[in-house]
């Protein structure tokens, strides 16, 4: 209701601007023209309250017009008079559409940016995590070569996914990511994800075979992603349950925060991973819930889908 009455309040303003123009015209007499100074209210209106209120505001400045040159009595009469006067009508009613559609042009772009900013982001989001492993398993790994490609193998796929190409995160984004969908037992996968992983995390496994409908990479993306909010080192676990009609996988943690992560960056990474994750889980049928206190630092992620 407010916002409706400033709308209308600012039309008036516009308006009342178009009056006091026609009086200026009405005081200069008939041989200047004030046309010019009659599109400053009506492309002021159009930009900033939009096409109906800049259409609007011209009908105004064309009245205002029209009354100017008949109390200062023109010499132009009869049809050149009223030609004279449709002809301002229009012209101040093009530039109102014209102004109007370059602003929602302008507003278009600015969209467009955010968006590929915000892509952008996400992007780096989900390549910074398995990049990382990466170079750690590279570096630090003991074990035979045959184990090595096991464990970089994800994380490969991974990383291929996303810097297939940047529209990938554009269908990402619009729920048009292509999905290998197959009967998988979350269990095992939750086992593979901790076989990968060391710290104080904790794992919460059931021991019979927890089965949902999904697409197994889409699904392993999601979750280690997830995971990463963890961190490798901070005390949290990670558990999985079958409920009545779905599998509920609960990550939680009492701190969140990387060795030598600035504070301030916390809420952007848990805001850019909780969504890459979520838009991975919502074709799938699965839903996410995340609780994220910046305060205490503690997280707590629920993960949804239902049962096979």
């Amino acid at each position: 209701m407010n916002g409706r009455k400033s709308a209308l309040a600012d039309l008036a303003e516009w308006m009342l601007l178009a009056v006091l123009v026609g009086i200026l015209d009405y005081a200069t007499g008939p041989f200047i023209s004030l046309t010019l100074f009659y599109l400053v209210p009506v492309a002021g209106a159009a930009w900033f309250a939009g096409q109906r209120a800049g259409f609007l505001v011209a009908v105004t400045a064309a009245a205002a017009a029209v009354t100017s040159d008949m109390l200062v009595q023109t010499p132009v009469t009869g049809g050149t008079f009223l030609w004279n006067s449709l002809s301002r009508l229009v012209l101040l009613s093009i530039a109102a559409a014209v102004v109007s559609r370059l602003r929602a042009e302008r507003d278009r772009l600015e969209r467009l940016d955010s968006q590929r900013s915000h892509s952008l982001a996400l992007l780096d989001r989900g390549l910074a995590e398995p990049a990382r492993q990466i170079l750690e398993l590279v570096e630090h790994w003991n074990g035979g070569i045959n184990e090595l490609r096991t464990m970089l193998r994800p994380r490969a796929e991974t990383i291929a996914f996303l810097a297939r190409d940047f529209a990938e995160i554009v269908r990402l984004q619009r729920g048009q990511i292509p999905l290998h969908r197959s009967e998988i037992d979350l269990v095992a996968l939750v086992e593979e994800l901790r076989a990968e992983r060391k710290g104080a995390l904790q794992f919460l496994t059931p021991t019979e075979p927890v089965r949902i409908y999904a697409d197994r990479a889409r699904m392993r993306q999601g979750l280690d992603a997830l995971l990463a909010l963890v961190g490798r080192t901070d005390e949290g676990s990670l558990s999985l349950a079958r409920q009545a009609n779905a599998a509920e996988v609960v990550i939680s943690a009492n701190d969140v925060r990387q060795p030598g992560e600035r504070t301030d960056e916390d809420p952007e990474k848990v805001a850019l991973t909780v969504e890459l994750a979520r838009q991975l889980f919502a074709p799938q049928g699965g839903t996410l819930d995340v609780s994220h206190n910046p305060l205490t630092r503690s997280l707590r992620v629920t993960a949804r889908f239902p049962l096979a």
